[in-house]
């Protein structure tokens, strides 16, 4: 029978959630992965899952979470009818709405980068709607992006729509060569 050194270091062991992100941190990477296969098969195998956090995670940190602002009100804010006036809430909507209905990008890319699709992991189609829709409704004579993405594709469009009326200044310090192309025509 041939032994499995990651099955012998964590059966029967005794160790704290510490020794364990000193373990994994300390691992040399396997096939160009962070940490090694078989490590990462041993533990779905015991129905555990080990992803990375940090900003761009979709994990959330409950230590980031215990100490949001929120956790420390009696009240959280959105229930403070002064900062959230549901029927200004409602009437911009309102104003927004035809914008709203006129954006209908393609489900997948159709072209090289440099057009906003509704199938991607990072902006997602209602978001990118509401962005556009309220883009178009306040005719933003520049518009200011830190970082750039989905997000940018979606600003251009709107002041395309909006008879190029807006710049857009995106602060991204690795701009993809789709971002450089966009520059290099004007917007």
């Amino acid at each position: 029978m041939i032994k499995d050194p990651v099955k012998e270091t964590f059966e029967n062991a005794s160790f704290s959630i510490n020794d364990l992100k000193k373990f994994i941190h300390a691992l040399p990477p396997e096939d160009g992965t962070q940490w090694g296969e078989n490590l990462l098969r041993f533990f779905q195998g015991h129905d555990l899952n080990i992803t990375p956090s940090g900003f761009y995670s979709n994990t959330p940190v409950f230590n980031e979470l215990d100490e949001h602002y929120e956790q420390n009100e009696n009240q959280p804010i959105y229930f403070d009818k002064s900062v959230f006036n549901e029927r200004l809430i409602k009437d911009f909507f309102a104003l927004i709405k035809p914008f709203s209905i006129e954006f209908s990008p393609p489900n997948q890319a159709v072209s090289e980068d440099n057009q906003y699709y509704s199938n991607n992991m990072f902006f997602s189609h209602s978001d990118a709607m509401s962005y556009y829709a309220v883009l178009r409704y306040l005719k933003p004579k520049q518009v200011i992006e830190i970082g750039s993405g989905f997000s940018t594709l979606v600003a251009k469009e709107s002041l395309d729509r909006n008879n190029n009326s807006g710049k857009i200044l995106a602060i991204e310090p690795f701009p993809r060569d789709f971002f450089i192309r966009l520059g290099k025509g004007g917007s």
